[in-house]
């Protein structure tokens, strides 16, 4: 199976989202698929990075953060995953009293990027039951259209048992 992770950032970076989408590659490669990830390195990553892919070539279209038109006409192919909610994130910062999250234009953007997710034809997967009620609270997401699967989840027995790990 061909497999386009798209994130559209630097997956060379050492933040959460972008380690989740490298060990998420090397997974799928693992188990025999064969996958590219849509955004840039700006070093040397264990997995295939392209900057335009061709949607067509690919039986899944995984999205993970930030606008999806990089990739048009994979619809019925498409499964956003849900990492976290600006909306939610952006409110509790102005509760706060950091009004400077309001001011960011790019806050709002990802905002009118959610509430398409959520209202679009598209599968779901949310990193947690959290996120999956933020979606449904802030954008109308029916909760019943995603499937909460933790990014640590691994599909398999683990190869050492966990206290042996420790």
């Amino acid at each position: 199976m061909r497999v386009l992770l798209g994130a559209g950032l630097d997956v060379a970076l050492p933040g959460g989202l972008e380690t989740h989408l490298r060990e998420l590659a090397a997974g799928l490669a693992v188990r025999g698929h064969e996958v590219e990830i849509l955004g840039s390195a700006s070093r040397p990553v264990a997995a295939r990075v392209i900057a335009r892919p061709d949607p067509r070539g690919y039986d899944i279209i995984h999205h993970h953060a930030g606008r999806p038109g990089g990739v048009p006409g994979g619809a019925g192919r498409l499964v956003h995953t849900l990492h976290f909610c600006v909306a939610a994130k952006m409110a509790v910062y102005a509760s706060m009293g950091r009004v400077r999250t309001l001011a960011n234009l790019a806050n709002w953007r990802a905002v009118v990027g959610e509430r398409a997710w959520a209202r679009g034809p598209a599968r779901m997967i949310a990193v947690s039951g959290r996120v999956r009620d933020e979606f449904a609270r802030w954008h109308g997401l029916d909760p019943a259209r995603a499937t909460v699967i933790s990014n640590g989840f691994v599909p398999e027995a683990p190869a050492e048992e966990r206290a042996a790990l420790r």
